[in-house]
C-alpha cells in the first residue's frame, strides 16, 4: 500500500509538472507605447487630441473641423469657432464655481446676493471676446484632412474679469457697497482672486 502512495505521489507530480511547462493562453498584457496611444480613426495624434491634456492654469476645449473646399483658412476658422463654443462651456462652470464658492466668505445678505447673481455674471465672462481665447496647437488628420485645434483662456483673465464683475454688482447698490465694505469685502475679493 505503501508503494501505491508512492507511485500516486510521483504520477501527480509528474502531471503537475507537464501542466506548468506546457503553453496555455497568457494573459494580454499592455503595451504603454502602442496600447495607449493616442489615434483618430487609424492615425497617430498627439495626445492632446484625444484629450488626454490638463491645466492647472487654464480652461482647455479641442475644436475641429472637416477640411472644407473653401481651404485651409476657413476651415481653421470653423475649427476654431468649434473649439472656443467648447470652451466658452466649460468657462461658465468654472465662473460659476468661483462666485458660488466666494459667496460663502461674506455675510449671509452678501452671500445670497451673490449666488443669485452668479448665472450672470458667468455668462458675462464666459461670453468673452473670441480673441481672448488663444489657439495654442492644432493637427491636421493625414487621411481625411480633419482639422483639430486646442483652444485654451488662462484661468487668471477669467478671475480678473469674476472680480471686476462682482465689484460692478456690489457698487450699484450705495447700501449693498457700504455693507461690503464694512464686511472687509474688497480685500477677500482680492485676497480670493488673487
Amino acid at each position: 500500500m505503501r508503494k501505491s502512495t508512492l507511485s500516486h505521489l510521483t504520477l501527480m507530480f509528474a502531471l503537475l509538472t507537464f501542466s506548468a511547462c506546457t503553453d496555455g493562453p497568457k494573459p494580454d498584457s499592455l503595451d504603454l507605447d502602442e496600447d495607449l496611444a493616442c489615434t483618430q480613426r487609424g492615425a497617430t495624434a498627439p495626445e492632446w487630441v484625444c484629450g488626454n491634456v490638463e491645466h492647472d492654469e487654464m480652461q482647455i476645449a479641442i475644436g475641429k473641423a472637416p477640411m472644407s473646399k473653401i481651404g485651409r483658412s476657413f476651415t481653421m476658422s470653423e475649427a476654431t469657432a468649434d473649439g472656443v463654443e467648447k470652451i466658452k462651456r466649460d468657462t461658465f462652470q468654472y465662473v460659476q464655481k468661483r462666485v458660488r464658492t466666494f459667496a460663502r466668505t461674506l455675510s449671509p445678505e452678501l452671500g445670497e446676493l451673490t449666488n443669485a447673481s452668479e448665472a450672470r455674471i458667468a455668462t458675462a465672462v464666459s461670453e468673452a471676446d473670441d480673441k481672448d481665447f488663444k489657439q495654442i496647437k492644432e493637427w491636421e488628420h493625414p487621411v481625411d484632412k480633419e482639422l483639430f485645434v486646442l483652444i485654451g483662456i488662462q484661468d487668471k483673465w477669467l478671475d480678473r474679469q469674476t472680480h471686476e464683475e462682482l465689484l460692478l454688482l456690489y457698487k450699484k447698490d450705495s447700501a449693498v457697497w457700504e455693507a461690503f465694505e464694512d464686511d472687509d469685502g474688497e480685500d477677500e475679493l482680492e485676497d480670493f482672486f488673487d
